[in-house]
């Protein structure tokens, strides 16, 4: 296996990445705003994990990731509206947006078909293509 560089990776992964980064820390800073201070170690331990898997390039992390950042995108999006409609709080409902959209963008990039393959490839060349070659000595 060769080892990989963040110059190495296709664009979209290292977009993807770069923006899932963003995303955890707009979301941690999110929590501190909000003033959430009990889920602020859970949360933090979670983007790291995700995050370091990612940067791993693992391809378990990357479905993984996408299922979180649609959670993020439905939650902050919709805390976003509720404190932007509602006018009380406009700086809470700017990071709210500003969360969804970096979660967003990095759902864009994971998904984008240059990324897919690369994890595909990734995947093949880690663990082989995964179907059982038969034996040559057991035709008969």
């Amino acid at each position: 296996m060769t080892s990989m560089t963040l110059a190495s990776i296709p664009g979209s992964v290292r977009n993807g990445i770069i923006f899932l980064v963003a995303g955890w820390i707009s979301l941690l800073a999110a929590l501190y705003q909000f003033e959430i201070q009990e889920y602020f170690t859970r949360f933090l331990i979670a983007g790291v994990l995700v995050c370091f898997f990612m940067i791993r390039l693992k391809s378990w992390a990357r479905m993984l990731c996408l299922l979180s950042n649609a959670m993020a995108v439905i939650y902050f999006g919709m805390f976003s509206a509720i404190f932007f409609y509602s006018g009380s709080q406009p700086l809470t409902a700017g990071i709210s947006l500003l969360t969804a959209l970096l979660f967003g963008l990095s759902s864009y990039f994971l998904l984008r078909k240059p990324t897919r393959i690369f994890f595909k490839d990734r995947q093949r060349e880690l663990y082989g293509n995964g179907a059982a070659q038969p034996d040559e000595s057991s035709k008969g």
